[in-house]
């Protein structure tokens, strides 16, 4: 199961902003920044598990996990007040001859 929350899609610079834009941009990416935060502590105490696989680039996080069920796992955040905007929960199959 692979669970992806995703940062501000927007290039970090711009040219010509005001200081005024500059400073929401930057309220803008420190709420998201704090809803991903969010989505990961939500994550930990519902699954209660240390075996996920986290990976942070520039564009979100990344978290990996074996057994969990996704269907299960995705209503049970979007219970807890998250949505579409804040992660995707998708699945990757194995079989011996390669990923699907």
């Amino acid at each position: 199961m692979i669970v992806d929350i995703p940062f501000a899609n927007d290039p970090l610079r711009r040219t010509g902003a005001t200081l005024e834009d500059a400073a929401a941009e930057l309220r803008r990416r420190s709420a998201r920044l704090a809803r991903a935060q969010a989505v990961l502590a939500t994550l930990r105490r519902l699954t209660d598990a240390d075996d996920w696989q986290v990976s942070i680039t520039r564009h979100g996080i990344r978290a990996e996990r074996d057994g969990e069920p996704f269907e299960q796992l995705e209503q049970r955040l979007t219970d807890a007040g998250f949505d579409a905007d804040d992660f995707l929960v998708h699945v990757e199959y194995a079989r011996s001859w390669g990923m699907l």
